[in-house]
């Protein structure tokens, strides 16, 4: 189910138990509700957490002093139905403002994206100048072409390009930490939250910061450079058969410690993963894994590592 979709039931759920005198038959729905799967009670228990949270009751007491909720208090009990309802459109109020707040960044993402995909996903785009760019899981990118100038930026995920030669326009990516440049050649750029790697698969390519002084790196094929918010590493060597293997749906691994191999295959997952034992970084994992069946590579890897998977309701899988 769509996570807004959940929190919107669950905030209902929530404002209507508290808003009226609840009777067997809803109580008996809402319980129904409640125990489809993991993630409707962990929706509920989310929007219970905001309720006691101290925010929301130091926002309960601003709101009661401009809506005379205290004065009402006072008065006699056949009018504590009117707090109840006070205090409910209170709680509906804040409760919507935080589901907002949930959602708010992939909105705002797709709002500037002008190509997404989804986990699991991989697209391949013809870009206005004739470049190609192919786009991984979980991605979403913004372009800007116009009289000559070509440039796409990575807002999440990874893509590849294939750059048409044009040495009179530059050819740049811009992701949050670096900005690549090139005239015409093949490379990936791929974003986190620490840092943009850059791997060249033909031709050359220049790396810079785009924050401070950091310099720049040239790079050379067969060669990956990463950039974070103050620095750009050294420059090392990458095969791009392997780094690059999810082009031809496929993930390659080399003695790669577990918990980083569960990690990387599960961007390609719709779901959420958990590692719940430790000493998995521990253990090394190679392997070749197709990406068009991922619950099949999750089995394979816990039944090579002696690691016990479990699946609950929603798509939420447990290594343990």
């Amino acid at each position: 189910m769509d996570n807004a979709k959940l929190q919107d039931e669950a905030l209902e759920w929530f404002v209507r138990l508290r808003g009226q005198e609840v009777d067997q038959p809803t109580l008996h729905a809402f319980e129904r509700w409640h125990g489809r799967s993991s993630r409707h009670a962990q929706a509920y228990l989310a929007i219970e957490a905001m309720w006691q949270s101290r925010a929301f009751k130091s926002a309960i007491s601003e709101f009661s002093e401009v809506a005379g909720i205290e004065r009402i208090h006072k008065q006699k009990p056949r009018r504590s139905r009117a707090l109840k309802q006070y205090v409910c459109l209170a709680a509906a109020g804040l409760a919507t403002i935080m589901v907002c707040v949930w959602t708010l960044p992939e909105v705002i993402l797709h709002w500037r994206a002008d190509y997404v995909t989804v986990a699991g996903q991989q697209t391949g785009v013809v870009l206005p100048d004739g470049s190609k760019m192919t786009m991984n899981t979980d991605s979403a990118v913004a372009i800007n072409f116009h009289d000559g100038h070509r440039e796409v930026t990575l807002l999440q995920g990874e893509a590849f390009f294939d750059v048409r030669h044009d040495a009179m326009h530059p050819f740049l990516v811009t992701g949050p930490f670096g900005i690549t440049k090139v005239t015409g050649t093949a490379f990936s750029v791929r974003t986190d939250r620490q840092q943009d790697r850059v791997i060249l698969e033909r031709g050359h390519v220049d790396v810079r910061l785009r924050s401070g002084d950091g310099g720049h790196t040239q790079l050379d094929p067969g060669e990956m450079v990463t950039a974070s918010y103050q620095q750009l590493s050294g420059v090392k060597k990458s095969d791009p058969s392997i780094a690059l293997a999810w082009r031809n749906g496929r993930l390659v691994f080399d003695a790669q410690p577990f918990t980083d191999v569960v990690h990387e295959l599960s961007r390609y997952y719709a779901g959420r993963v958990f590692i719940i034992k430790s000493g998995l970084e521990k253990s090394l994992v190679s392997g070749n894994f197709r990406l068009d069946d991922i619950e099949s590579a999750f089995r394979t890897l816990s039944e090579s590592c002696g690691v016990t998977i479990t699946y609950l309701p929603g798509g939420t899988i447990f290594f343990r």
